[in-house]
């Protein structure tokens, strides 16, 4: 039995907890209709803008069960928690053959189709003979029409580069995650607002009166916010209907910084609600693109401050209310008989969004979770929540012990230090090259020489050519000088493998990084130059302000490209090919294409059913993306050969020539123009190369430095020497373009009046033009005429004789008329100054026409 003082131990205790618990905690004002003000300044912008999907018919979330008080089930979240499981291809072993390496100077005389170097200056034929190599500022349309233009339709050997590969996915991801928002987010979203707003509305009735039912109503109606946000014919609870309008009203009105009428001291830039791109020309998507913005945008404090005007428990009601939240949309469940918990569904979109856009560097309801289960104890209900000293102590874990160094989350090694986080619902947009970019602002600059943004990015991830170039500009922020830029490479250098993989913009720069790596001394010569150095920098740097750039598909102007119609199937095989011999590149991109695929699978987004799927429906992707990425791995088998010494082989042409995904089939085309540029005032749509980042990056330098955008422009064509299986040719293939864009002031270019920019004189320069180019040059057709190969005779070409020997006196066979088709089948064979081939003619009968023609290249087309 317990003593008496015992007894009145424990009285005294639980008066002094009853007590606490009846006290009444310092909050925010009164939730009334608040005037709109316009404020001076606007607080931080989250690193990247939310997407959108649209939104489908909801139910009253007044009319969802609530969960009955209890143990709360462990939220089910795991830090650092890989998007899908996955092993990284390695480089096969294979014994290289130094004696197929190509040497370099190359005697001119040794090369097979010297005449689709025509085109180029005296010098740039002297930089092809010397470096292998050399780029033309051609300015052309598409990856596609130059493979189109040099392989399929003139025969000549293509050659595959980083900078196509890289292209192509990213078409195919945007294209990815634009299907996985509509199918998927949305509903699943939708879903988990309803159940968690039904359940907040139900601790309205726990807590009446004081300032814990304040904070719940204005729970309650943040989430009312983005549920009608998202669905504007959504009911809403009349308890909040009025606040839930005014909030609406202000979003939509897009009015620039203001207070929000919801939300005491917290303002934003309400014009950053409107949708962008293809989001604004529908109304769901720009329903969902303003519902996310809301979410990842308006950050709550637990802790008053600098930032926050007060403390609140919103975010800790909002958490609990998430775990014990039911959802009741049948469509979610695996089984019909049970009901899901509204956290599980939050974790899977989480993991989506922080996937496809960059994780939240803030905190939210998975840190808050584990806080609470250690502060408030596993079977805490909103009425516990009231308890100060709780609280009080819940400010302290949260502010001394950042929940991301509980757990193996490897954003940890990015945390600064212990301090006051914010918390988002559903936050988003951690990206490494912003962070190493704000690391690099921060650092000290000695002189006025203002560095480029992305040498300065590259030159951290191990780029020779980018720290060459800043030496050169005097800009002293160059890496691997001594002082805090050094010790961020080291930092950089440090980065575990699962902080790279943690999101796709850090798999991107993971991948682009080996891009511009130092190359291997035993690499073939023509990938050691310098020259080749600065072409690998120019490939990291157009497809990084590729994806700064975002996703730009507008299915409404995307345009299916169609194949040349032939008669019967009588066409030509593939041509030549070569990829770049770069495979650690390839299996980089190859891994992130199946890590995307393979992540929405594992969590059952995989769209929803149609008895006629589309092209761009989310299962048709999946299945997309994946054989994307197992054609990118075997592309980067194909580059592992090609460093030991082994030619593509024939078997592998049709690998290399193939269209790098339907995403890329589906780019607008757009006609060639004369002198491959395009004429000035025409915009194009679709998925073209050119685009400018609707974003500021920021410029490094002193005080007066200004911001810039950086953009691509249009394809260049790399002329490389390549061996065959025959000997040594030119090959021919497409390089991205850089620049970058001072921003003038506030105003920000948009993708039409930067393409008008390149289509006008003066013309930019890209950002390594020095490095890159040399004056003039232009590229020319030349047709080429191969054994197995089918030509069409063309009208130029008149009526002509095939004849029964390589001879202009050989009997003729029959007369050829425009439209006709042959085949090759053997030769060359010269007779004088003539060339011949021996080609088979289909006709009627069961054996083809067999004879001679002469070998004149403007008489004939490939056909393809």
């Amino acid at each position: 039995m317990r003593s008496g003082s015992s007894r009145h131990a424990c009285l005294v205790i639980f008066l002094v907890a009853a007590s606490l618990a009846c006290q009444v905690i310092p909050t925010p004002p009164a939730l009334n209709r608040t005037p709109r003000r316009p404020e001076p300044t606007a607080p931080a912008l989250p690193q990247r803008s939310p997407t959108a999907i649209p939104p489908t018919t909801t139910t009253n979330p007044a009319a969802s069960e609530t969960a009955s008080p209890g143990d709360l089930p462990s939220f089910p979240s795991q830090p650092g928690e890989p998007f899908a499981s996955l092993a990284e291809p390695t480089l096969p072993v294979n014994e290289p053959q130094p004696d197929a390496q190509l040497p370099l100077p190359v005697p001119w005389d040794r090369v097979m189709n010297r005449a689709v170097a025509d085109g180029l200056t005296e010098q740039q034929r002297d930089r092809l003979r010397r470096d292998g190599f050399v780029i033309l500022h051609s300015q052309e349309p598409q990856f596609s029409d130059l493979r189109q233009r040099v392989a399929m339709r003139n025969g000549q050997p293509y050659y595959l580069t980083t900078d196509a590969a890289a292209y192509a996915l990213r078409l195919t991801l945007d294209e990815l995650l634009i299907a996985v928002e509509k199918e998927e987010l949305r509903r699943r979203i939708l879903a988990i607002i309803q159940a968690t707003l039904a359940e907040v509305l139900s601790y309205l009735k726990l807590i009446p009166g004081g300032a814990m039912e304040d904070e719940a109503r204005l729970a309650a109606a943040y989430l009312g916010v983005g549920l009608r946000l998202l669905d504007p014919q959504a009911p809403i609870d009349p308890i909040i209907a009025g606040l839930v309008d005014d909030q609406v009203d202000q979003i939509l009105a897009g009015g620039g910084v203001e207070q929000a009428v919801l939300i005491p001291g917290f303002q934003d830039d309400f014009s950053a609600y409107r949708p962008p791109g293809h989001y604004a020309g529908d109304p769901d998507l720009a329903a969902y693109f303003r519902a996310m913005a809301w979410f990842s945008r308006v950050e709550w404090w637990i802790e008053a401050g600098e930032t926050a005007p007060f403390s609140s428990r919103v975010p800790l009601i909002l958490t609990l209310a998430l775990r014990r939240a039911r959802i009741q949309d049948p469509s979610l469940l695996l089984n019909p008989a049970e009901s899901l918990s509204a956290a599980q569904e939050w974790v899977k979109v989480d993991a989506a969004l922080s996937y496809f856009l960059g994780p939240d560097p803030d905190d939210g309801p998975a840190e808050y979770a584990a806080l609470m289960d250690r502060v408030y104890g596993p079977r805490l209900t909103v009425v516990g929540l009231s308890d100060e000293r709780s609280f009080e102590l819940f400010q302290v874990y949260a502010r001394e012990l950042p929940p991301v160094q509980q757990g193996a989350d490897p954003m940890a090694a990015l945390i600064e230090a212990p301090g006051a986080h914010g918390w988002r619902f559903l936050g988003h947009g951690f990206r490494l090259d912003d962070y190493l970019l704000r690391q690099l602002a921060v650092t000290q600059i000695e002189d006025s020489a203002r560095p480029s943004a992305g040498l300065a990015l590259f030159s951290l991830l191990g780029s020779p050519a980018a720290s060459t170039t800043l030496k050169a500009s005097n800009a002293s922020i160059t890496p691997q000088a001594s002082g805090p830029s050094s010790s961020l490479q080291r930092r950089v250098a440090g980065f575990r493998q699962e902080l790279w993989m943690r999101s796709a913009p850090n798999a991107w720069l993971y991948a682009l990084a080996t891009l511009a790596a130092k190359n291997d001394p035993a690499a073939p010569a023509q990938l050691r130059t310098s020259d080749w150095a600065y072409k690998d920098l120019n490939s990291a740097l157009g497809a990084w302000a590729g994806l700064r750039r975002g996703p730009r598909v507008d299915a409404a102007t995307s345009i299916a490209r169609q194949s040349t119609p032939q008669e019967g199937s009588l066409v030509s095989p593939p041509p030549p090919g070569y990829v770049e011999p770069n495979p650690e590149a390839f299996y980089r991109l190859s891994h992130l294409a199946k890590m995307a695929a393979e992540g929405l699978s594992q969590r059952g987004m995989t769209g929803v059913f149609a008895a006629s799927p589309v092209p761009t429906g989310l299962k048709s992707l999946l299945l997309e993306t994946l054989d994307l990425g197992d054609r990118l791995q075997r592309l980067g088998d194909i580059a592992a050969q090609e460093l030991d010494g082994q030619p593509p082989a024939k078997k592998d042409w049709a690998v290399i020539l193939a269209p790098l995904g339907p995403a890329e089939e589906r780019a607008a085309p757009w006609p060639q123009p004369p002198a491959g540029h395009v004429p000035a005032g025409q915009v194009p749509a679709g998925h073209l190369p050119v685009g400018i980042a609707p974003a500021r990056i920021a410029e490094l330098g002193g005080p007066n430095a200004q911001s810039l955008q950086v953009a691509n422009g249009w394809i260049d064509r790399l002329y490389a020497l390549v061996p065959l299986e025959d000997g040594l040719y030119i090959a021919q293939g497409g390089v991205l373009t850089y620049y970058e864009v001072p921003v003038q002031g506030d105003r920000l270019l948009s993708d039409e009046e930067w393409a008008r920019q390149l289509n006008s004189l003066p013309v930019p320069e890209p950002l390594l033009a020095a490095e890159l180019y040399q004056p003039e040059g232009n590229p020319v057709d030349v047709l080429a005429m191969r054994v197995g190969d089918v030509y069409q005779v063309q009208p130029v070409a008149g009526r002509i004789n095939l004849r029964a020997g390589p001879d202009r006196f050989s009997q003729s066979v029959q007369a050829m008329h425009p439209g006709d088709l042959f085949r090759i089948v053997d030769g060359p064979a010269q007779t004088g100054d003539t060339t011949w081939w021996r080609v088979q003619v289909p006709s009627g009968s069961a054996q083809p026409v067999e004879g001679w023609l002469v070998a004149d290249p403007t008489w004939y087309a490939r056909v393809w």
